[in-house]
């Protein structure tokens, strides 16, 4: 369980010949390609209401989710430590969803 055997990341520490090992692993390959579907589902919609007088608006979202997948990947490779930035900007947000918003909205109701 301890020791200097043991790998940073848990899914390098689970034995690969269980078949219950490999799902965990693919859950957790899945996890974050459905992740990113999900957070870039509303800016698509948002910039498809900016072109209204679509012939084809199957293709529209299509070409505009395929650019911001492209986009988001240039970036990512572009700016160096982005996975660091990333993380830093989501645990804001986590703290600012947590802690100051109920307390703001407790403040707002007395």
């Amino acid at each position: 369980m301890f020791g200097p055997q043991i790998q940073s990341l848990v899914t390098l520490n689970l034995p690969a010949s269980k078949i219950s090992s490999k799902v965990a692993i693919y859950t957790t390959l899945v996890n974050p390609i459905t992740k990113y579907a999900l957070m870039v589902t509303p800016i698509v919609n948002a910039i498809k209401t900016r072109f209204p007088c679509c012939y084809n608006p199957g293709f529209l979202s299509i070409f505009i989710g395929t650019n911001l997948l492209i986009s988001t990947v240039f970036v990512a490779l572009a700016i160096p430590f982005f996975g660091s930035l990333m993380s830093l900007v989501g645990a804001l947000l986590s703290i600012t969803a947590s802690v100051i918003l109920p307390c703001l909205c407790y403040l707002k109701i007395s």
